[in-house]
Formats: structure tokens, C-alpha cells, sequence
């Protein structure tokens, strides 16, 4: 009788232990904000289709492997603001899915809120409205529009 009540006692035990543990899920909006603080380095502006823009023969979907003179960054503060600094850019349908993109000598600047939404997303709202993914250390934000718009665009923080 009393291995009975050692074992219930151990038992009990081990059962208020396991449901003691933290609850809190991946998708709760708890306090995801410190990945995303800082500043992002633009790596990837992905168009479709592709393009041959420095006419060597090669398309690439990424037009970072094409316009030397484009560069970007995005800003998330701490206060849930952000901002955004680009190259402009032009571009011009020619023919068959062809288009001429070349670099503007102004940055867009644009600006607005940001909010995360899970461990590995935030909504930014502004001068923009979308929402933007986190995986293995890059942020994206997908578009999947083709010329003269983008597909996605990708940043690394820094």
C-alpha cells in the first residue's frame, strides 16, 4: 500500500510539474520585436521577368545583379516606426516582356508603422500596407507582381 501512494505521490507531482510549463506559442504577437529592430540591408530586388539590363547576355531575376547603382535599406525602431531608403528607379516596357531599367539620381524615402504579428512576421503600414517574413536571417517582402512592378524584395540586417 504505501509503493501505491509513493507512486500516486510521484506521479502527482510530475504532473503538476508538466502543466506548471510556459504556454506561450510561436504565433502570439508576445514581445517578437527585438529580431526586427535595426537596420536591413537591401540584398534582393527580384523582378519578372527576368531581365539582361547591362546587356552582357545573362537575365537575372535580381536586379542587385544588374544596377550596380542600386542599393537600399529599411529601418524598424524600437518605437515601431520604420523607414525606408531606395534608389529610384525607372523602368520602360520595350518589347516581348523587355523592359529599360536604369537608377534615378533621387532616393525613394518611404515611412509608416510597423507591427509584429508572430515570431517570424510583421505588418508594416504607411506609405506602403504589407507584410513582411522572416527565415534564416533574411526579411522579405513578396509582392509576386510581375515588370513593371516586383516579386519580392529581400533585406539582411546588418
Amino acid at each position: 500500500m504505501k509503493t501505491y501512494i509513493e507512486y500516486y505521490l510521484i506521479l502527482t507531482l510530475t504532473l503538476l510539474c508538466v502543466s506548471c510549463s510556459s504556454d506561450s506559442e510561436d504565433d502570439e504577437p508576445q514581445n517578437n520585436t527585438a529580431q526586427f529592430v535595426g537596420t536591413w540591408n537591401l540584398v534582393e530586388y527580384n523582378i519578372s521577368p527576368p531581365q539582361d539590363i547591362d546587356q552582357n547576355g545573362i537575365f537575372f531575376s535580381n536586379l542587385l545583379l544588374e544596377l550596380d547603382c542600386l542599393n537600399g535599406t529599411i529601418v524598424f525602431n524600437p518605437d515601431l516606426t520604420w523607414t525606408s531608403t531606395t534608389t529610384g528607379i525607372n523602368s520602360s516596357s520595350i518589347t516581348n516582356g523587355l523592359f529599360i531599367i536604369n537608377c534615378t539620381t533621387n532616393a525613394t524615402v518611404r515611412n509608416g508603422n510597423w507591427t509584429p504579428t508572430s515570431a517570424t512576421s510583421i505588418n508594416i503600414t504607411g506609405d506602403i500596407t504589407s507584410t513582411m517574413s522572416l527565415s534564416n536571417g533574411v526579411l522579405t517582402l513578396n509582392n509576386g507582381e510581375d515588370l513593371p512592378s516586383f516579386q519580392s524584395i529581400v533585406y539582411e540586417k546588418q
